[in-house]
């Protein structure tokens, strides 16, 4: 999971760095094979609250 949480953690930086729609598409089929793969909805937004809370440290 850990290793999931790290190519989730680099696509987000990278949309949120350089706002480019091609970016947006990539972590839309990255959340689209991790369904597939049965990973489970309330995973999927564990991986986006960890990923989102590493890269914006200040938020609470």
């Amino acid at each position: 999971m850990e290793q999931l949480l790290i190519q989730y953690k680099n696509i987000l930086s990278d949309y949120i760095t350089n706002r480019k729609e091609q970016n947006l598409y990539i972590g839309q089929n990255c959340v689209r094979q991790l369904i597939t793969k049965n990973v489970a909805p309330e995973d999927v937004i564990n991986i986006h609250r960890k990923a989102v809370k590493d890269i914006y440290t200040e938020l609470p």
